[in-house]
């Protein structure tokens, strides 16, 4: 599923509501900024009918980069997760009504499961010439830490000075939900040929892991990371043409993308 722009989101509400295009994106840039403002002031925003924002702290933690094998330490940070209220839940999950809940309770032994998953995801990355992957709680989380880790990486260019760095995506990534798939087959007759009729039923079961609250999330088996469109550069030494050079070969080596995706230009003050 890909990300909806300011525009796309204006575009739906002049469709539905007849506002003229300056009034929807107006609408929608002050009420993030309400979301925004409540966030920072009060940790928490309930809006009706949708859901509630909330700012969690995550803690440092422990990861590998998976192309050298280094242990490297996640810095703890603030993230911001919303709960749909039901009516948003109901609405957003009714195309998978089909699906039928497994639950599964703490403590079921995945480990087999996780090690050949875990397997597999690095040899997508490698196929697909990536040259860092991480895994994160979600998209906005893995954006971050790729960006603050880049920005980082290309300070440290000869001549580069104070750097920030933007990257795009063309999509939000996936994730791969395990699911228990069964089929049955019902005989109804058998036919003049000696050939017996029948019905093939096919039902797929969602599993889901039980928390310790009691709430219930979907085991995830694989993340796929989403595509990077675009990357800019901005560095204080980007007028000097050998400097912005070297920024864009050192993010092409990195993120391992085409330089035509890559763009470096002057970080002004």
């Amino acid at each position: 599923m890909s990300k909806v722009s300011i525009t796309e989101l204006a575009s739906k509400l002049m469709e539905k509501h007849g506002l003229k295009r300056t009034e929807a994106e107006l609408f929608i840039r002050q009420f993030v900024g309400v979301i925004n403002d409540g966030l920072k002031n009060d940790k928490s925003v309930k809006v009706k009918g949708l859901g509630t924002f909330k700012v969690q702290a995550v803690s440092a933690r422990k990861s590998v980069n998976v192309n050298t094998g280094e242990a490297i330490v996640i810095e703890g940070r603030d993230k911001i997760s919303f709960t749909a209220e039901a009516v948003m839940r109901d609405l957003v999950n009714a195309p998978f009504a089909q699906f039928e809940t497994v639950i599964v309770n703490d403590g079921v032994d995945f480990s087999e499961i996780d090690a050949k998953n875990e397997a597999d995801n690095t040899a997508d990355s490698r196929d697909t010439g990536e040259a860092v992957e991480y895994e994160y709680a979600d998209i906005s989380d893995y954006t971050t830490e790729l960006e603050a880790r880049l920005s980082a990486i290309l300070s440290q260019v000869d001549g580069a000075g104070k750097v920030a760095v933007l990257i795009t995506f063309k999509d939000s990534g996936e994730t791969v939900v395990k699911s228990d798939i069964t089929e049955n087959t019902k005989t109804d007759g058998i036919t003049g040929d000696g050939e017996r009729l029948g019905e093939k039923k096919r039902e797929e079961k969602v599993v889901f892991s039980k928390k310790s609250d009691g709430s219930l999330t979907p085991y995830v088996t694989k993340t796929i990371y989403p595509e990077i469109s675009g990357v800019l550069v901005l560095a204080q030494g980007a007028s000097d043409a050998g400097v912005t050079v070297r920024l864009t070969e050192a993010v092409s080596a990195v993120l391992g993308i085409e330089i035509n995706k890559i763009k470096v230009m002057k970080m002004e003050g």
